[in-house]
């Protein structure tokens, strides 16, 4: 009876933190190199995102922010932002901050780069 007790509890745990909100990919990808600028900036979350309090930024190596519409919810618990201005091969990094309903909030962030493909 006591191993049964054991496993249930571990099963349990399991449960609660396949539910703790976590970044599970993006497009572009974690160090993604590209032949052109994407359109969108896209990230998928573990669980759904309080999309009131979710931010997300792409910055150029030289600290120019590139400008993004806004933030909204698309698809399977993602993120979403179009990129609303034209930019160049380089080295760029996208900044995010979104938090799950119960309120805990999380950030991260990510590069990427643009290759001159000519």
């Amino acid at each position: 009876m006591v191993l049964v007790a054991v496993a249930a509890g571990g099963a349990a745990r399991a449960t609660v933190g396949e539910r703790h909100l976590r970044l599970i990919k993006s497009s572009p990808a974690k160090d993604a190199e590209l032949g052109n600028p994407p359109g969108e900036i896209r990230l998928w979350f573990s669980v759904v995102t309080e999309l009131s309090v979710s931010r997300i930024k792409l910055t150029a190596a030289d600290g120019t922010e590139i400008e993004l519409g806004r933030v909204e919810v698309g698809d399977e618990n993602t993120l979403v932002a179009a990129v609303a201005a034209e930019f160049s091969a380089g080295s760029y990094e996208v900044a995010w901050r979104t938090s799950s309903r119960d309120g805990h909030p999380i950030t991260g962030a990510f590069g990427f780069s643009v290759v001159d493909t000519e």
